[in-house]
Order: structure tokens, then sequence, then C-alpha cells
């Protein structure tokens, strides 16, 4: 995501992205492969999204107060954020599953 910042017009937005994204997919990495669940379990894999979710939501915030100063603007983009999360969850859980599925890759 910060790379496609970058190479658009927001690449103003590039350097949060790069923390707010990389935090969500350490939160996400970290509870859906928590106690050797491996990343196959869905519950356990929504609950790291919904938790990765309100991180995004809540870095993005801060991010639109530091580059547009204004908390109202900030308050605005809350429901797109939220529709990226659900959307990302309904793609992201399936294809995953799938991938695991047909592509044998062991990570340990």
């Amino acid at each position: 995501m910060a790379l496609f910042d970058l190479l658009s017009e927001w690449a103003i937005w590039a350097p949060f992205t790069f923390v707010v994204r990389g935090i969500m997919g350490y939160i996400i990495g970290r509870i859906a492969w928590s106690n050797g669940k491996d990343g196959n379990n869905i519950i356990t894999n929504i609950i790291a999204i919904v938790l990765s979710g309100i991180w995004m939501i809540f870095g993005y915030y801060i991010t639109e107060i530091i580059l547009y100063g204004n908390h109202i603007k900030a308050m605005a983009s809350i429901p797109g954020n939220i529709t990226q999360i659900i959307i990302g969850m309904i793609i992201g859980i399936p294809v995953a599953q799938i991938l695991k599925k047909h592509i044998k890759i062991n990570i340990k």
C-alpha cells in the first residue's frame, strides 16, 4: 500500500501507510499464528483482522490529524476505513485458505 501511495498522487501518505499497514500485518500474524494455529483458525483470523482494523482506524485517524490538522475530516474517513476492513476480511480469509490449501509452503 505504501508503494501505491508513492506511485500515485498520495505520496505524502507513504511513510504513514508503511507504519500503519506494517503494524497491522504484525498484529494479524501474531494473533493468527499464535498457539500453533498456523493461521488456520477462521475465528482467530477474524479476531486478528478486527483488532488490526481498530489499529488501522486509529493510525489513519492520527495520520489525517497530522497531515490536515483537522479531526473532523479525520473522523469522516472512519466509515471508509471500516469498509476496507470488512471487504478485506470477506475476500482475504477465503483467498488465504485457498492459497494455503493449494500452495504447500511450510512457514515456521
